[in-house]
């Protein structure tokens, strides 16, 4: 079975419904992206439409992501230093507006390894980020696997969790919009992994809102 059979196969097994709830959508979530992107170029004294390749550095913080948020997330994943959890200072802004534009951001929870965090906007879809992710390890020649399991309170389509040479990534995409988390496999569980990305898009979405 290929990766992507397997995927289909994953989502077509969820019957959790769209969205979350009454919580934030995706759709929800561009516009107030947006306009912290756009402050945060303004800060950095740089034109968004003109050095987005160059990309922001995030001087303090992570403006999709809070340190209680951070927390949450730590705790999601049962690690022993969650109640110390926060946002390191490694937190950068970079790609095309409205199109491909990432926020990366990292939670430090003390001994633990970090726990990446990636927010932002995309024009793909579920499976043509599967596919460009299979692309991107294939040059390199690493492996890459679908991992199997449910995000409480998310659609199955919008959801899509791969181990790639050992390192797992879990993400949501949905209406332009994603939300992503990952770390190594020594770090936490799979099914963990699982139980903190919900964690992280209601994280993000209150951030992002203000609420």
């Amino acid at each position: 079975m290929t990766l992507m059979a397997a995927l289909l196969l994953a989502a077509g097994c969820s019957d959790d419904g769209g969205g979350l709830g009454d919580g934030p959508d995706g759709a929800a979530l561009v516009e107030p992206f947006e306009t912290e992107a756009e402050a945060a170029y303004e800060a950095a004294d740089l034109d968004r439409q003109d050095d987005f390749n160059r990309g922001a550095r995030i001087e303090e913080g992570c403006f999709a992501l809070d340190d209680a948020g951070a927390v949450a997330v730590a705790e999601a994943l049962a690690l022993d230093g969650a109640a110390d959890a926060a946002i390191d200072d490694s937190t950068f802004l970079q790609g095309p507006p409205g199109q491909r534009e990432n926020l990366t951001c990292g939670i430090d929870a003390g001994e633990d390894a970090r726990i990446g965090v990636t927010v932002g906007t995309t024009t793909l879809e579920r499976d043509q980020l599967l596919e460009q992710m299979e692309l991107g390890a294939g040059q390199v020649d690493q492996e890459l696997s679908a991992i199997d399991g449910d995000a409480p309170g998310l659609d199955g389509d919008s959801v899509l969790a791969i181990d790639r040479d050992g390192f797992a990534t879990f993400g949501w995409i949905d209406d332009d919009f994603t939300v992503a988390l990952s770390f190594p496999e020594d770090m936490a569980d799979y099914d963990r992994g699982f139980e903190a990305l919900p964690v992280l898009v209601g994280a993000v979405g209150e951030t992002l809102t203000g609420g």
